[in-house]
């Protein structure tokens, strides 16, 4: 079998994939816009994790991602 010749996959694999592909991109989706507005979890949660306590911070990173 050369490389370029496609391995045929089940459909359950295939709908598996896409569903945890839909799940993670969701869950960013979903992260990104909960740092947005000035939310004090938001600004609390990043002053735990290391990064300045500043809501223009968490809105660049919610822009960004």
């Amino acid at each position: 079998m050369s490389m370029s010749e496609a391995v045929p996959v089940s459909n359950g694999a295939l709908w598996t994939g896409r569903a945890l592909s839909a799940a993670v991109v969701l869950f960013m989706i979903f992260d990104g816009v909960m740092k947005l507005p000035p939310l004090d979890v938001v600004t609390r949660t990043m002053a735990e994790l290391g990064w300045p306590a500043d809501a223009n911070v968490a809105r660049l990173i919610g822009v960004i991602g």
